[in-house]
């Protein structure tokens, strides 16, 4: 069983989607992870006790989403990665990000690498470039479709990679409306996955939640609407295990 969040607007049947494009990092080629963000490297899932069969272990993915009344929204991705091997480094050589510059920005305010020794490494930001999608590279057109790319230089095996990355969207051509559908991991990669959704209390929203996973906690408006909806998961393999494929 896939396990689905999805949040649509009542008022459009049409819909864009904000997939986690950014939270597991590209493999090769440089585009495929933020183009397709539900496939991570191949590597055999294990069980959070047995790293050395990955290439890498997400330590921890945290998101959070804050959608406003008008259609804006800002997502926050904080990310660990624990580098098992070579073929982990050379998956993380370039983490790339997909984005349209026409409505969207995006901010990259933390790289940082911790050695298993304790020394420590940040990104400067001469690593960091901002090119049009290699699909669209000869399509004047369409240039707005770009891909920030992340450098990742000095990585090793041992290593902690950890991330931040800051998406927001403005002025979206479907706004006010606003959709949104996540899958939880369960290929072992993730140990721990966070989500947070933040509604505003002043527009009503359609939401489907898997019972199989339900929010950790929830904070409903007032009945003067002060407050925003706010929903929180906070889950690991060991939760999902039982749950059908």
């Amino acid at each position: 069983m896939r396990l689905h969040l999805t949040f649509r607007s009542l008022l459009h049947s049409l819909a864009v989607s904000f997939l986690l494009a950014s939270v597991i990092p590209s493999a090769s080629p440089a585009q495929q992870a933020s183009q397709k963000p539900s496939e991570k490297p191949t590597a055999k899932p294990s069980s959070p006790t047995e790293k050395s069969e990955n290439p890498y272990q997400i330590e921890l993915l945290e998101t959070r989403y804050r959608f406003e009344a008008n259609g804006d929204s800002r997502k926050e991705v904080h990310t660990r990665v624990h580098i098992n091997n070579e073929l982990g480094v050379r998956q993380f050589a370039r983490v790339n990000f997909d984005y349209n510059r026409s409505f969207q920005s995006i901010e990259i305010p933390l790289v940082h690498i911790t050695h298993p020794g304790g020394g420590t490494a940040d990104i400067l930001p001469s690593a960091i470039t901002d090119n049009p999608n290699p699909a669209v590279v000869n399509a004047p057109a369409y240039q707005d479709v770009r891909v920030k790319s992340v450098r990742i230089l000095g990585l090793a095996p041992g290593d902690t990679l950890e991330y931040r990355i800051i998406t927001t969207t403005t002025h979206h051509p479907l706004a006010p409306d606003f959709w949104l559908d996540h899958s939880f991991d369960r290929s072992g990669i993730v140990t721990q996955e966070m989500f947070e959704l933040d509604l505003p209390a002043s527009r009503e929203v359609q939401i489907r939640i898997n019972p199989a996973t339900p929010a950790k906690s929830s904070q409903k408006p007032t009945p003067d609407g002060a407050q925003p909806t706010i929903y929180n998961w906070d889950l690991n393999p060991s939760n999902l295990a039982g749950e059908a494929q």
